[in-house]
C-alpha cells in the first residue's frame, strides 16, 4: 500500500468506531482488544473506567496492521503525555511541536491540552495534553478529528486550524510500511515459505494457521509463500478474532 493508502486505512478503521459509547460492549471491545494484543504499554491493563482516548488511538493502528508492538507508525500508549514521548523518542520528523502549520493530514494524530491560555493564536502551546485522536480530514481552515472517549463515546470534532486547545501533532512513520514505487513493491512481495521465515510479530498467527492446517502449503512444494500484504491481513484478521475458534 501507499502512504495516502494507509492513511486512508486508519481513518476507515477509526470511522468505523463511531458511537462505541462507553459502558456498552463496543466500548468493552476497544478496551479488550488492546488488553488482549500484547505487549501492552508500560505493562499496564486498561480498566473499563479509565480514560480511553489514547487507547483508541493505539487500536485503531493496531487493527490496521501499524502497530504490531510497542513501536511501528506510531508509539503504543494509553497515556497522551507519554505518547508524545514515544513519538520524540521516534525521531524529532515524528513529533511536530508548532500546531500552526504544517496542517495535519489524515492519519495523522492530534493532541489537545484543555489548559491552553487566551494567547493561543500567537503563542505555542508546551502545556501536559490531556486528549488526544486522529486527523481525517483538512476542509478549508477546519481539521475534522476523530476522537475516543470524547464526552464518553467515539464521535468527530471540528477544530479551526491553530485554533485553542491544540498540543501539537504527531506524524506516524508511514514509510515503514509503505509501498511506493515499483522496485519496492517487488520487494514487498518476497516470499515466506516457512513460520520461521515471517517477521516475528506475525509468526504466532501464522503458526495457529498452520496448526490449524488452513495453511499447508500452497505450491507444489508445500511453501506457504506468503508475502507481506497477505501476512498482516492474517494478522489484522487474527487480531480482530477471527481465528479464536481455531
Amino acid at each position: 500500500m501507499t502512504t495516502n493508502q494507509l492513511r486512508q486505512k486508519v481513518v476507515d478503521v477509526a470511522v468505523s468506531m463511531i458511537g462505541s459509547a462507553e459502558g456498552t460492549q463496543r466500548h468493552r471491545d476497544i478496551i479488550d482488544y488492546y488488553n488482549n494484543n500484547p505487549p501492552l504499554a508500560r505493562s499496564y491493563k486498561m480498566k473499563y473506567t479509565d480514560a480511553w482516548c489514547a487507547c483508541y488511538v493505539s487500536v485503531v493502528f493496531m487493527k490496521a496492521g501499524l502497530l504490531p508492538g510497542l513501536v511501528g507508525a506510531i508509539p503504543k500508549e494509553v497515556g497522551c503525555g507519554k505518547m508524545i514521548e514515544g513519538f520524540q523518542k521516534m525521531g524529532k520528523q515524528f513529533w511536530q511541536e508548532n500546531e500552526k502549520e504544517p496542517l495535519p493530514q489524515p492519519g495523522d494524530i492530534v493532541m489537545y491540552d484543555w489548559d491552553d491560555g487566551a494567547n493561543y493564536a500567537t503563542t505555542d502551546n508546551m502545556g501536559a495534553p490531556e486528549h488526544v485522536g486522529i486527523c481525517v480530514a483538512i476542509d478549508g481552515n477546519t481539521i475534522r478529528v476523530i476522537e475516543g472517549n470524547y464526552g464518553n463515546t467515539v464521535k468527530y470534532r471540528n477544530v479551526p486550524v491553530n485554533g485553542r486547545y491544540l498540543r501539537g501533532y504527531g506524524k506516524p512513520d508511514w514509510a515503514k510500511y509503505a509501498v511506493e514505487s515499483q522496485e519496492d513493491e517487488e520487494v514487498a512481495q518476497i516470499k515466506y515459505n516457512k513460520v520461521e521465515e515471517c517477521p516475528e510479530w506475525a509468526r504466532p498467527t501464522v503458526k495457529k494457521l498452520v496448526d490449524a492446517k488452513i495453511l499447508n502449503g500452497v505450491d507444489s512444494a508445500g511453501h506457504l509463500s506468503l508475502d507481506d500484504n497477505l501476512i498482516r491481513m492474517l494478522v489484522i484478521n487474527d487480531r480482530a478474532g477471527l481465528y479464536k475458534n481455531l
